[in-house]
């Protein structure tokens, strides 16, 4: 085995362990396992009012949102996700409710996804609100994370 072989094994166990250890923090957060977290939003400033831009347009827009998000020393990950189209949405952590639907409306998307924790005591505390045109379409407790997530037209 060569050295260029050995550096490209070990790049891809430290990449692999990277992506399983983000798993495991965004998957804690979104279920309540981390108490420092209250809140957390889900956005993306990509394809405006369910509408598909190509790749780099929505580059090109979900880099203003992360230097939005930077200036304003908003903490998040970013993750992947379907709304009609494939995404790639940042998960906000300690957002005020009010304030992701503003960012919503000034990133031009038809919908935001609000998490709040709704009782210490019971497992998977988080309550998660979708918001389509400022409004609560729907609320649930329900985190989807099986083998057929990826198969789905939105999770």
């Amino acid at each position: 085995m060569n050295l260029t072989v050995l550096k490209s094994l070990i790049r891809e166990v430290i990449e692999h362990v990277f992506d399983e250890s983000k798993y495991s923090k965004v998957m804690n957060t979104m279920t309540g396992q981390r108490p420092k977290i209250q809140t957390v939003g889900l956005i993306t400033a990509e394809n405006p009012m369910g509408s598909k831009l190509s790749n780099s347009q929505n580059q090109f827009l979900n880099k203003k949102l992360k230097e939005f998000l930077s200036t304003h020393k908003i903490s998040y990950y970013r993750i992947q996700g379907k709304y009609g189209n494939k995404e790639n949405p940042f998960l906000l952590l300690n957002i005020q409710k009010d304030f992701l639907i503003k960012l919503g409306n000034v990133f031009n998307q038809e919908s935001v996804i609000f998490g709040t924790i709704k009782n210490e005591n019971v497992p998977n505390k988080f309550e998660y609100e979708f918001i389509q045109n400022n409004n609560v379409i729907t609320k649930t407790d329900k985190i989807v994370r099986d083998n057929n997530t990826q198969n789905r037209n939105d999770y």
